[in-house]
């Protein structure tokens, strides 16, 4: 049966590990001392802060910022910070000119992946520098690829900025990620991030005043627990009742008491066609994509056993004896100088793709591994 997973996230050379969903709703937020027109989406934690429109959705479970136009357009920013020595390598002299043809090799596999001159005729690949705050300079290269899928080649376009932190010479890297006939379309909000980029020396609390999020009542919760689900929402997410539910836009998320990095979320994504089906090599190539994008962003991911990389599990459906087939994949990526555990759960139920994923330092994981797999296990989808 022809069925086709919708590798959003996974294909865009992103900060894939954010693990977000493109959802239906937006929450709308104030912020005071924000630019006119724009919200923060982050706090500054890494000596910056990335605006962006207040029309963008943003999502604040995890550790890479991230930001979304809308749930069907699938464009999207989000910022990675690189350690100095991490691209330096102890060349004090190095410039980003020169760390982005390094990075640029690692994208030689991907279908016709070509770098976008300014003009036909340009002797470089930078398409522009801008001046930002404390007069240092944002690079910004652009390019694209081809995803190959079962109905045909999607392209995507890219824009990447790098700017060096002028205290501390770690790199910060916003990448804006978009279907090729929406890339143009939001080069002015894009234009608006890179201008109001702002470099700290103490976080700045976002100072939402958008209504929190709640647990709330659903029949036949297990003891102990609490739900996380909505109206327009196919599952309920059981928490342990002391866990914190997490403010974003576009998933449903909880965080551990007293311990914010350990969170548990669920994303959705659309199959490409009508077929609420997937096969199993379905399965392997977007967990492969993936894989392969984490890979490309962080420079590493590990596996307990490299040759057998999930096991097969099984989610259930409230009110009915009826199990879904899912897959359990667990691995660990180092950034920001600590390694994370990722237990994911990839499901498929009414034509959306499925990901229950809990997140926390490797070094909590032995405490927190038998609660994952009991979040797991009372997990429902609706009827």
């Amino acid at each position: 049966m022809k069925s086709t997973v919708k590798k959003t996230v996974a294909l865009l050379l992103i900060a894939v590990i954010a693990l977000t969903a493109l959802s239906s709703c937006t929450v709308e937020k104030a912020y005071p001392g924000a630019p006119k027109g724009m919200r923060p989406c982050n706090e500054g934690e890494q000596g910056v802060i990335m605006y962006v429109p207040a029309s963008w959705s943003v999502d604040t479970s995890n550790r890479i910022p991230t930001a979304y136009f809308s749930n069907t357009e699938q464009s999207m920013l989000t910022l990675v910070t690189v350690p100095k020595d991490d691209w330096k390598n102890g060349n004090p002299e190095k410039t980003i000119p020169q760390y982005w043809n390094e990075q640029k090799a690692k994208f030689a596999t991907m279908k016709e992946f070509t770098v976008i001159k300014p003009s036909e005729n340009a002797n470089d690949e930078l398409y522009f520098t801008d001046v930002i705050a404390q007069n240092k300079q944002l690079f910004e290269y652009r390019y694209s690829f081809k995803l190959t899928k079962q109905d045909g080649d999607t392209k995507y376009r890219f824009s990447q900025a790098f700017v060096e932190n002028p205290l501390t010479s770690d790199l910060y890297i916003i990448t804006y990620s978009a279907i090729d006939s929406h890339f143009d379309s939001h080069l002015e909000d894009i234009s608006s991030v890179y201008k109001n980029l702002k470099f700290v020396t103490e976080t700045e609390p976002m100072q939402d005043t958008a209504p929190k999020p709640s647990f709330v009542t659903v029949e036949n919760t297990p003891d102990g627990y609490s739900a996380l689900t909505g109206k327009h929402v196919d599952y309920v997410l059981f928490v342990p009742s002391d866990w914190t539910p997490v403010l974003n836009t576009g998933i449903t998320a909880a965080s551990a008491p007293n311990n914010p990095s350990v969170t548990c979320s669920v994303t959705g994504f659309n199959l490409e066609n009508d077929d609420a089906a997937i096969t199993p090599s379905d399965f392997d190539s977007y967990f492969a994509a993936l894989e392969a994008t984490v890979k490309d962003s962080f420079g590493n991911i590990t596996f307990d056993d490299e040759n057998v990389k999930y096991t097969a599990d099984t989610i259930g459906i409230i009110g009915s004896e009826h199990v879904i087939d899912a897959r359990n994949y667990v691995y660990r990526v180092t950034f920001d100088g600590n390694e994370y555990t990722y237990d994911q759960y990839i499901a498929v139920f009414r034509g959306y793709v499925y990901q229950i994923t809990f997140c926390c330092k490797t070094s909590d994981y032995g405490a927190y591994a038998a609660v994952f797999d009991a979040i797991a296990d009372n997990f429902k989808f609706k009827l």
